[in-house]
């Protein structure tokens, strides 16, 4: 009987561990999910539409920079989305359930201003362009965009996605991650 006890014992451990580790598999898919919203919120930006701030200005208030912002920690979360308090005050604020989605929109450039080759990661020309006779029609090099998102649950815990964004109207969606503890 004591034999018995000690292996339903040992069964019941083993499921409850499984069980946790289910439970935070699904909560990192949904944390994953909802930062979704935050990328396809910062390509309407990146794609320069009609409700999309000055691309060549802060506009913190659109969550939106101009430059890549300084003070990002290991894993290039940016300042603003390291803590909730860090939050521009003012910014959208996305929910995706009961989950709140603070995301910021970074042009790929080391200063505001216009886009430049000397200052800002630009969409590679073709083959053509550069040996001096571009394709009829081809489209000036333009930057990339990094969305960084902080996904924040009632519980307290928070998760981060980050996507890159490529060049065009259409802001094509390059690379996607989500970022883990260092």
């Amino acid at each position: 009987m004591l034999i018995l006890t000690l292996a339903a014992a040992s069964l019941v451990r083993k499921a409850l561990a499984t069980a946790s580790a289910s439970g935070m598999i699904a909560v990192r898919y949904n944390l994953a999910l909802a930062g979704l919203s935050a990328v396809e919120a910062g390509a309407a930006i990146a794609a320069g539409g009609a409700a999309a701030p000055d691309l060549d200005v802060d506009a913190p208030s659109a969550n939106y920079y101009a430059w890549r912002q300084p003070g990002e920690d290991a894993r290039g979360v940016p300042t603003a989305l390291q803590t909730r308090d860090a939050f521009p005050p003012g910014a959208r604020v996305l929910a995706a359930g009961d989950l709140a989605v603070r995301y910021v929109v970074e042009r790929l450039c080391v200063a505001p201003g216009p886009a430049a080759p000397e200052r800002c990661t630009l969409s590679p020309p073709s083959v053509a362009a550069v040996s001096g006779s571009p394709e009829p029609g081809e489209q000036a090099p333009a930057p990339y965009y990094r969305v960084s998102a902080r996904i924040d649950a009632p519980d307290g815990s928070a998760g981060y996605v980050q996507a890159m964004l490529g060049p065009g109207s259409a802001a094509k969606r390059v690379a996607w991650r989500i970022v883990d503890e260092p």
